[in-house]
């Protein structure tokens, strides 16, 4: 199985000499097999930077209390993380992502979010980890979901069981990007349910998705967690 691996890494660089990678951001040579990035490019990536609001993790200076954002509001997870800001080369990386299909930035993205992971959350108080589902009619027309990936990396880093199957959409929702924050919420109301309830009872649960903007979405596929027997959801996202 070693020498499989070897062999298939060599093979890649060689196809890297032959047919070299670029940095879909700004179209320089990238040398190194495993990066979907150059160097730079990933260094302009904006991280998130503790102390965070201990409810909706908008970066704020205090780590002890509610932040102006989210304290009008009632959320049903129990706490939410963002791992970057959605600016620049992360926007970018994720516009790619999504309707590009440059699905080799999920891989480094994903490892990204891991590290964050591993920085700030203890990830074995984790049961079980799972993302939020496109409509079946949306997956087919995408061929993937960005968050799936997300959390399919971050089962890999630490070993916590990953299901796909259990959270659903049970609504095809209008696209979230012109509506207003009371729209957002409307529109994702009963979006989501748990086919396989047992999945989730009893159990603390990783919730993963590619961006927080008003909460609206986690909160939503939080809700039906909680209605499935979930004892706590926490939120993470690539961005925010």
């Amino acid at each position: 199985m070693k020498l499989f691996s070897t062999g298939k890494w060599y093979l890649a660089a060689l196809l890297n000499v032959i047919f070299p990678s670029v940095c879909p951001v700004c179209k320089k040579r990238i040398f190194s097999v495993q990066e979907a990035l150059c160097r730079e490019c990933f260094t302009n990536i904006n991280l998130t930077l503790a102390p965070f609001c201990r409810y909706c993790g908008k970066s704020k200076g205090f780590h002890d209390r509610r932040c102006d954002f989210c304290r009008p509001e009632q959320y049903s997870f129990d706490r939410a993380l963002s791992v970057c800001n959605y600016t620049g080369t992360l926007r970018k990386c994720l516009h790619m992502l999504k309707y590009k299909r440059k699905v080799r930035l999920a891989t480094e993205l994903g490892s990204l979010m891991t590290r964050f992971i591993q920085a700030h959350l203890n990830i074995r108080e984790m049961d079980i980890i799972t993302a939020v589902p496109l409509h079946k009619k949306r997956r087919l027309e995408r061929g993937f979901n960005q968050a799936e990936f997300f959390a399919r990396k971050t089962s890999e880093f630490s070993t916590t069981p990953f299901d796909f199957k259990s959270l659903i959409r049970v609504k095809n929702t209008r696209s979230q990007f012109e509506l207003t924050k009371v729209e957002r919420f409307e529109n994702m109301r009963e979006a989501f349910g748990c086919k396989h309830s047992q999945v989730f009872t009893g159990k603390s649960v990783l919730l993963i998705d590619d961006i927080f903007t008003t909460g609206a979405t986690a909160n939503a596929c939080a809700e039906a967690l909680k209605q499935a027997g979930a004892s706590k959801v926490t939120v993470v996202t690539m961005a925010r």
